[in-house]
């Protein structure tokens, strides 16, 4: 998501107020690297579901008319833990002006972050 207006707490949870933003766009990754990441430690029992490539819709429209919604990824050493490098291009259209109704938050704690903004 390109969007001005963004901040981050000090107990590092990202807030975002109403405002104006240029693109939201999800970049995605081969099935077969997925699996190898969500295999590391840190994914585990995160609660969190994955879903397959196959089955996202979203990707399906993203790549769409000749585009491809997949980054570019090389592994930097033997195994995961050394790193990844990816990439990729995308293009925003920079007359595109969609607007953000509502504050957003993302991260830790929604409450402890409202309480630290009325501070």
């Amino acid at each position: 998501m390109v969007h001005q207006n963004v901040k981050t707490s000090s107990n590092g949870t990202i807030v975002s107020s109403p405002t104006t933003l240029r693109h939201i766009g999800q970049i995605f990754f081969d099935e077969t690297l997925n699996t190898r990441v969500l295999a590391q430690s840190a994914y585990q029992n995160s609660g969190q579901s994955h879903t397959l490539n196959s089955a996202d819709s979203i990707l399906r429209q993203a790549n769409a008319n000749g585009y491809s919604a997949f980054a570019s990824v090389t592994q930097l050493g033997s195994s995961l833990s050394d790193g990844l490098l990816g990439y990729i291009t995308i293009g925003i259209d920079p007359t595109a002006a969609r607007s953000i109704t509502t504050k957003n938050y993302y991260g830790v704690a929604k409450r402890e972050t409202e309480e630290e903004e009325e501070d």
